[in-house]
């Protein structure tokens, strides 16, 4: 039905709709352009009332009016598989699941475990804990500015060595954390201990920054290469203990031990035994006695070649030191890990990771390894390893048994802030476009797989093309405002594919649209800012404004004003009739749009808006 009104203030348009559903009506003047859109959450009321205003709350000029109407019962979004959320879970609203993957920035930095737990730490300052199935349990950020630089657990606290980032201060902190909850533990002097409130007032040289860090039996050990020694304190209060002095000192590592003791032959006594790295390539070998604490004995090792040692971690039970072994992190070219006998002065017991790291471009090698911040061995003997790349950033972990090294797991995030584009591929929509790579998402939770790396450059926004010879096309607009294009070759295999650009099509605004099969209505989906999505017909009638938080939830339709709209990704419908589309809004994943089928199109009219005479 429909009713031509004959004052401005008050015309009624009458609907016939399911009860229940929403019902929104666009006004469209003489030339069918939409100039008003007005909604009604339920149709109980079967009728709504037009003021004769536009959107920008204008009078319409006279003339006749044409009205349309759409109804749908409502619509969700839900996350239907991810390969991170960059959230801990008290930052998203009404989210009753617990903190998920993902740091908030920055590359994947320290790692630290214990009997329990694993204890994950991002350049962005970031710190998870997360129990031996890495299901995390905890999730902080370290004061605003700083980056985690070492992690280190001993007992029930752990200590994060936290780096002010510019334009802050340049100084080191330590910083205290329970180890069950990752709640803040304050040190006697403050929230944080400063590296410079270690040395007197009246100090010749305040070092500002340490190279590394450990914690074992109650005390923590720091290194400072660039000054040459190494600092002992106490983990409960921060105060110094001891200064060792030798050649300089990178990555450290200490297990607890027993060893006889130099004044009672055949008297056993608490010990701890550390391996450092010194000068970039050398392992020393000390062992401190616990009461009092003094060094028992130091000792040297070379590698058998030009390596430069970017990480440790001890293997040790409290036997006799000489029966541990070493996991050494090795940089470039190597890009690998190796377990080392501490007697050995050459050769090594274990290795993983592909000699040479990982390609920088094309399909992913997983079994391959990028720059080796950190390692770290869990109660379960599994070797976690924390890799320095942002494309992707990945925490891997890894089976020791036998002489090669097999990955068990690998985790992935956050996305870089500016990697805000996402995308389905059409033919296959459990494969997902973001943060510079391809994906393949678990739709029932699990992890998800890198597929290959695709750009380096970041990913403002993605979208898939046909290209004229049939050639499938991702055109990816990077955070600079420069466009590349790519042909995809294969699962995770990209070239780039500049002599397709003149049939590519570089129109980010444009809308990204989908006919929805059972309807037989094409359908948009916009990004509008401010991680707002605006679903609405060809023909521009918004039918609803959501917020894609990543933990999903009933979308409520609301009015929507006019908005500039820009192209967020990709609408698909798999064969199953089910509409995905892809978000980075919090971290990456595919969302699924439920309600899509209840959308129907209701009998329109016509409206008179007569002159004031």
């Amino acid at each position: 039905m429909f009713f031509i009104g004959c004052h401005r203030a008050a015309m009624t348009i009458h609907f016939d709709a399911p009860p229940g559903n929403a019902v929104v009506v666009g006004i469209h003047d003489a030339n069918g352009t939409l100039v008003r859109h007005l909604h009604r959450p339920t149709s109980e009321a079967g009728s709504i009332v037009w003021d004769g205003l536009d959107d920008a709350r204008h009078p319409v000029r006279p003339g006749t009016f044409t009205w349309t109407a759409v109804t749908h019962r409502g619509f969700d979004m839900r996350p239907s598989g991810s390969v991170c959320f960059n959230e801990p879970v008290d930052r998203l609203p009404d989210s009753p699941e617990p903190p998920r993957w993902g740091g908030v920035g920055g590359t994947p930095s320290a790692v630290a475990a214990d009997e329990t737990r694993v204890y994950l730490g991002w350049s962005g300052g970031q710190i998870v804990g997360c129990d031996l199935e890495a299901r995390v349990i905890w999730s902080v950020a370290l004061p605003e500015g700083t980056s985690c630089q070492a992690l280190a657990v001993d007992g029930d606290t752990v200590v994060a060595l936290a780096r002010s980032r510019p334009p802050w201060v340049a100084v080191d902190h330590l910083v205290k954390l329970r180890a069950a909850s990752g709640e803040l533990a304050a040190w006697p002097a403050g929230q944080t201990l400063p590296v410079t409130a270690l040395w007197p007032e009246n100090a010749e040289t305040k070092p500002t920054h340490a190279t590394a860090m450990t914690a074992r039996s109650g005390r923590i050990y720091l290194t400072f290469s660039e000054l040459q020694f190494l600092a002992v304190l106490r983990t409960d209060t921060g105060a110094y203990l001891q200064t060792v002095v030798g050649p300089p000192p990178g990555c450290i590592d200490v297990t607890p031990t027993q060893s006889e003791s130099p004044d009672e032959p055949g008297k056993l006594i608490d010990a701890d035994f550390a391996v450092v790295a010194l000068q970039g390539g050398t392992l020393g070998k000390v062992l401190f006695a616990h009461e009092p604490l003094w060094v028992m004995m130091s000792d040297l090792q070379l590698l058998d070649r030009d390596e430069r040692i970017t990480a440790l971690a001890l293997l040790g039970d409290g036997a006799k030191h000489h029966q541990h072994s070493v996991f050494v992190g090795l940089g470039a070219p190597f890009h690998q890990v190796q377990r080392r006998s501490v007697l050995a002065s050459e050769g090594f017991l274990w290795i993983a990771g592909r000699a040479g790291g990982r390609p920088s471009i094309g399909p992913w090698d997983r079994a391959a390894l990028g720059p080796v911040n950190a390692v770290a061995l869990d109660a379960r003997g599994r070797l976690w390893v924390a890799e320095g790349d942002a494309v992707p950033p990945r925490f891997s972990a890894w089976n020791t048994e036998g002489n090669q090294g097999r990955l068990e797991r690998e985790f992935f995030g956050p996305v870089p802030p500016a990697d805000t584009g996402a995308a389905v591929l059409p033919s296959d929509p459990e494969i997902i476009i973001g943060a510079g790579c391809e994906w393949r998402i678990d739709p029932g939770g699990g992890p998800a797989k890198c597929l290959g790396v695709i750009t380096r450059d970041g990913m403002a926004a993605t979208r898939f093309r046909q290209a004229q010879n049939g050639a499938l096309l991702l055109l990816v607009r990077h955070p600079d405002g420069t466009v590349s294009v790519f042909e995809r070759r294969g699962e995770g295999d990209y070239e780039p594919g500049e002599q397709h650009s003149k049939d590519a099509k570089f129109d980010f605004d444009s809308r990204s649209q989908l006919t929805i099969r059972q309807t037989g209505l094409r359908l948009v989906l916009a990004d509008v800012g401010h991680s707002t999505w605006r679903l609405s017909t060809a023909e521009g009638l918004n039918l609803v404004g959501v917020a894609p938080g990543p933990l999903g939830g009933t979308i409520v339709p609301s009015e929507i004003s006019a908005v500039r709209e820009n192209e967020v990704g990709s609408l698909v419908q798999a064969a199953d009739g089910a509409v995905y589309g892809a978000t980075a809004a919090y971290g990456l994943c595919r969302v699924r749009i439920g309600g899509l089928d209840s959308i129907r199109r209701l009998p329109g009219g016509k409206l008179t808006v007569r002159s004031k005479e």
